[in-house]
């Protein structure tokens, strides 16, 4: 990394969306506010290397680019599930086998080498 994480402002705000305090002070004590273009700067790096991250690791990607799409369309700040889940209700239906195949990987059910995007 050498210094940065691309991926902390992401983290960040996450964490400030969605964290539970175990023991210690409110999150919002702890961290600061992270500026919306840092967030979406940051999930935007999730999806650079998209052709060949699809090819690599099938679930991330496919999860991946359901989040950064709901970010963009409705500014909602979400996990990969939850991404997943938000593209099988916001995108055309022709994407939800995929995007089934991404979750199922990622509950665990299904081996992600198997996902299966160019039958679509």
């Amino acid at each position: 990394m050498h210094g940065t994480d691309p991926d902390l402002a992401a983290h960040l705000t996450i964490l400030q969306a969605a964290g539970q305090v175990l023991l210690g002070p409110a999150i919002t004590t702890v961290f600061g506010p992270v500026p919306a273009t840092a967030y979406w700067d940051s999930i935007k790096s999730d999806i650079a290397n998209v052709e060949t991250a699809i090819v690599q690791l099938p679930m991330y990607t496919v999860l991946n680019l359901c989040r950064v799409r709901a970010y963009q369309q409705d500014q909602l700040i979400i996990s990969k599930q939850a991404g997943g889940e938000w593209g099988l209700q916001q995108l055309p239906t022709l994407w939800h086998p995929l995007v089934r195949q991404a979750l199922a990987a990622y509950a665990g059910q299904q081996d992600e080498q198997v996902i299966r995007y160019d039958q679509i």
